[in-house]
């Protein structure tokens, strides 16, 4: 048998307890319903204390009513405190101590009481101290946070307004040419939003002092307020230097919106970076920066100056409610699930943080959790529309749609223009299957969306919905559309790769996940994957078109595409060719032919490419960031910046760009600069974990140990499968020399991707730093199997031979640089220089100074930017005189390579002396005799230790390229022979 709610007479299961539309719950009525001495038995001393409190308000007996308020603070919680503080501020009101009430009202909301009375408070008393500027101000504050449930305050701006216009008009008539009662009756009206008479009054304060600081402040906010970014930024531009730091700091945070209203992301940031400079260590004023940040979607800088803010004064709660918001929107929902659980604990009724944290259980997958905090917020503010929102998403991610079509149309009910209400509706829809009305949620969405990126999220959805039901022609216009919108997030370009490939447009496909790995390289591998079987399926089908008709260009162009994506540089390159000697003036093909030049490590021949390209198209910004990457890698610093610079210019969201140009800037010691740079590509890209990652490095070079890994925390929650994550923070604590902290960091790196270059690169860094050369000699070794690809296999020599070099064994380092040397050359030509330049060094230190002065000139002419101390090296080679160049190092004394103890009588070799023999790099073995390790050595060293007894059963042997241990009587069957 059924049942209604008694709230809102949904149908209900039979012996429900709860409602799931409204959040009735029988055990809350019941708590509501029992009788008053019952209720009074379960009340804390605070509530009993500050309910008479009120009592004694509505009789009104004042003096009661503040000995109540004391006596219930001595039981209060934080919240608490700042609720009884604010009523005795409201008393004081009651009492007509304007000054008293203003001072308390203030106290409770500097602690992080955000209620709407409370300002509302505050805005009558400051009436009555006639300072109805600073009034408006609250009345407009409380009016913004009142969560739709405004009408209480609504009327007491009229109210207000009259007092100030007779309190301005007496003034006036008194002191007519007092600029002071203009701007400040202009900045009420303004406030009020009756903007003409706003100008008017800041106009006429102007012609009285030109420079009246707050008159051009309150003019640049009318037209802010009005949508005339343009004259904001002029207005506010008059007084930013403007001595009175309060009037410099309101006419900046003026300039930055406006320059976020004008598309000038550049300039905004150097507002905010000059306010950053105006607020020292200010907490007050720090907050309010974190707040402007906050309000211009600059997610990423308004946690880095929360962080700062708690550095500072750890109890600040409120930068944890903004510091939680900013990481919800991040996507980093574990992080600001704490964060904002703080916050809660100390205000467990505050409507938005609890809004805010069911929207992080939601990016956590916990909408039961979430759920539960929705609930909560909308008994204290049963309009707020987010929480409606909340509570949608939280449904819709249970599948329960029709509790989610509830929540959604209360929202609407209320306010019918939120973009985010139609995408989460469109979605319900798309999910029950209602295709049309899925899509006329989605193209509303798009039509009330204010920015970019929330435009781009409607064309995204509506995209998704066009391909499911066969639209593919639309659904591709709205994914190249949501891409120009926001060109750094990769599911766009994935979306437009599944509908080419649908359409079987390969060339097209093959492109769009192309821009997906440049959107995204930490994810390469995952868009390798679901782009191999559409790349190997358009080489199949152009090869037999292009057999078929041999003189289409564009099927060998198409196939060269295709083959550049699956990694087959060879064959690409070749396509390439074949069509740059028929159409020279291909841009796109000598576009694609750079990069596999610069892949290669080719790095001259992609920048003739490139240039070739810029000089027939200026304004290909894309170019000129693959130019800059080029010039950048040889050492031709200054070009590179110039291009990056242009390619910013010309297309300022591009997140990579950013990225660029602070490592570039890094590179020369402009750390703070560089950090700017990558909160820039954080802020056009959020999701995205390597800027992060570069941030956090950058800031350990300022010293800031504790905001660096803070940083490079988020990159690894954000990302934990990403072994790039670990190797940063392993990087950290490998600064910091915290060696067992670092090593198990690229430990974890390692288990990520047993193939991840850097992890190991990392933990032989960490043996290197504690002096265990041998063990890291062994230890890369050990994993020289693991890696296939060449280049991988190169740079794990490369560091093997510095640490022989730096143990003295100057013999095996010029073996192993010249191995690596062998596989860089057909793939890197810088890194082979570089290969060529470490070998020189070694042959240096063995005392082979011929060796070394051939390969020292051989790359001295080729490359004299990338190593700019060759000239002093050979220099000091043919004087000899004094001490040699601090890169040729010295050790004190050779190391030596142990051996095993002699442990039997000599034998004779008599097998075949080729058996198990194998070419360099993997003719390296090493040695096991219970739990010591001896090598890596030579076959040629390992048949000597045989002969000398040093080998016997019951050892075992691993060969470089072999993965596992080999019992050493499969190698020396000798072993087994038995003694004449």
């Amino acid at each position: 048998m059924a049942q209604q709610c008694p709230d809102c007479k949904h149908e209900l299961a039979e012996f429900a307890v709860s409602c799931e539309y409204c959040g009735w719950s029988l055990t809350e009525a019941i708590r509501q319903n029992v009788d008053l001495a019952d209720k009074d038995a379960i009340k804390t001393g605070y509530d009993l204390h500050y309910e008479a409190a009120n009592a004694a308000i509505e009789r009104g007996d004042h003096a009661t009513a503040l000995r109540s308020i004391a006596r219930a603070m001595l039981d209060a919680t934080p919240q608490q405190r700042c609720e009884a503080i604010a009523l005795r501020g409201y008393v004081a009101l009651k009492q007509g101590d304007f000054k008293t009430a203003d001072s308390d009202c203030s106290e409770a909301i500097k602690s992080g009481w955000n209620d709407a009375r409370t300002f509302a408070w505050r805005a009558a008393a400051r009436s009555g101290l006639k300072v109805f500027h600073l009034a408006f101000d609250d009345l407009a504050h409380a009016i913004s946070i009142s969560h739709g449930e405004s009408a209480e305050f609504d009327p007491l701006i009229p109210s207000f307004l009259e007092q100030a216009r007779l309190f301005y008009q007496n003034r006036l008539t008194d002191q007519p040419h007092e600029p002071t009662w203009f701007w400040q009756r202009g900045w009420v009206y303004m406030r009020a939003m009756v903007f003409e008479k706003a100008e008017r009054d800041f106009t006429a304060a102007l012609k009285l002092d030109s420079n009246c600081g707050w008159a051009w402040v309150g003019l640049a906010n009318v037209k802010l307020e009005t949508g005339n970014g343009d004259m904001a930024v002029k207005i506010a531009s008059k007084v930013t230097a403007h001595p009175d730091r309060d009037v410099a700091w309101a006419a900046l945070s003026c300039r930055a919106k406006a320059w976020s209203l004008v598309d000038g992301p550049e300039a905004c940031q150097d507002d905010l970076e000059r306010l950053s400079e105006l607020a020292g260590g200010d907490s007050e004023l720090i907050l309010q920066l974190a707040q402007l940040r906050y309000d211009l979607r600059l997610w990423a800088a308004t946690v880095s100056d929360c962080d700062t803010l708690i550095r500072i004064n750890g109890d600040n709660i409120q930068s944890r409610l903004l510091r939680g918001s900013a990481l919800a929107r991040l996507g980093n929902s574990a992080l600001a699930v704490k964060d904002l659980s703080r916050f809660i604990n100390a205000f467990p009724d505050h409507c938005l943080a609890l809004t805010e944290r069911g929207n992080a259980f939601i990016g956590i997958n916990e909408p039961d959790r979430a759920l539960k905090d929705f609930t909560s917020a909308l008994k204290g503010h049963s309009r707020f529309v987010p929480a409606y929102l909340g509570r949608a998403r939280a449904y819709l991610l249970r599948k329960k749609t029709d509790l989610a079509s509830v929540a959604i149309e209360k929202a609407l009910g209320i306010d019918d223009r939120q973009h985010e209400a139609y995408e989460i509706r469109g979605q319900i829809r798309f999910q029950e299957n209602d295709y049309q009305s899925a899509i006329d949620d989605f193209s509303r969405a798009i039509e009330i969306a204010k920015f970019p990126e929330q435009k781009a999220g409607g064309f995204y959805l509506r995209g998704t919905t066009h391909y499911e039901i066969g639209q593919l022609d639309l659904a591709r216009s709205d994914f190249e559309t949501a891409s120009q919108l926001r060109p750094g997030h990769a599911g766009n370009w994935i979306w437009l790769a599944a509908v080419d490939a649908r359409r079987e447009q390969w060339s097209s496909a093959i492109h769009s996940l192309q821009r997906a790995i440049n959107c995204r390289p930490s994810n390469a591998k995952q868009y390798l994957t679901l782009g191999r079987p559409v790349a190997t399926s358009a080489v199949e089908n152009l090869t037999r078109q292009i057999q078929r008709e041999n003189d289409d260009i564009n099927l060998v162009r198409d196939r060269g595409l295709a083959y550049q994506f699956l990694g087959k540089t060879g064959e690409a390159l070749a396509d390439f060719n074949k069509v740059l000697e028929t159409v020279e003036d291909d841009l796109e093909t000598r576009v694609r032919r750079g990069q596999l030049f610069q892949k290669s490590g080719k790095h001259i021949e992609a920048v003739k490419d490139f240039t070739y390209v810029i000089r027939r198209d200026k304004i290909h910004h894309t170019v000129r960031y693959y130019r800059a990457l080029s010039l950048f890698a040889l050492g031709q610093e200054s070009p590179a910046m110039s291009d990056v610079l242009k390619a910013l210019k010309l297309s300022p969201r591009e997140s990579r760009y950013h990225v660029l140009r602070g490592e570039m800037v890094q590179r020369e010691g402009r750390v703070k600069r560089a950090i700017r740079c990558y909160d820039r590509a954080i802020a056009f890209d959020p999701g995205d974990p390597a800027p992060r990652r570069l941030k956090g490095l950058a800031l350990m070079d300022l010293n800031a140990a504790e905001a660096a890994l803070s940083e490079l925390n988020r990159a690894v929650e954000m990302a934990p499968e990403n072994a790039d994550g670990y190797v940063a923070r392993g990087q950290f604590y490998l600064r910091a020399k915290q060696f067992d902290q670092a090593k198990l960091e690229f430990d974890r790196g390692i288990a990520c991707n047993p193939q991840h270059l850097r992890s190991y690169l990392g933990k032989s860094a960490v043996l290197i730093n504690q002096g265990l050369y041998h063990e890291t000699v062994l230890w890369l070794t050990k994993s020289l199997h693991r890696f296939t690809e060449k280049r991988h296999l190169a740079e794990v020599l490369m560091k093997r031979g510095r640490a022989f070099y730096q143990m003295g064994l100057s013999a095996f380092a010029v073996n192993d640089f010249s191995s690596a040397l062998v596989l860089f050359k057909k793939l890197d030509e810088t890194s082979a220089a570089r290969a060529r330049y470490d070998r020189a060094l070694a042959y240096l230190q063995a005392g082979q100074s011929e060796s070394a002065r051939q390969d020292l000139v051989k790359i001295g002419r080729r490359y004299p930017l990338a190593f700019p101390t060759i000239p002093a090296i050979i220099e000091w080679m043919n004087r000899r005189d004094g001490p040699p160049p601090s890169e040729i190092y010295q050790p004190d004394r050779m190391a030596k390579i142990p051996k095993p103890k002699i442990v039997r009588s000599a034998i004779k070799l008599n097998g075949d002396a080729g058996a198990w023999s194998v070419a360099p790099p993997y003719d390296t073995w090493i040695v096991r005799v219970d739990e010591a390790e001896y090598g890596p050595v030579s076959k040629a060293t390992l048949d000597r230790w045989l002969e000398q007894g040093r080998l016997t059963t019951g050892m075992k042997v691993m060969r470089g390229d072999w993965s596992r241990w080999k019992h050493i009587e499969k190698v020396y069957r000798e072993l087994l022979e038995k003694p004449g």
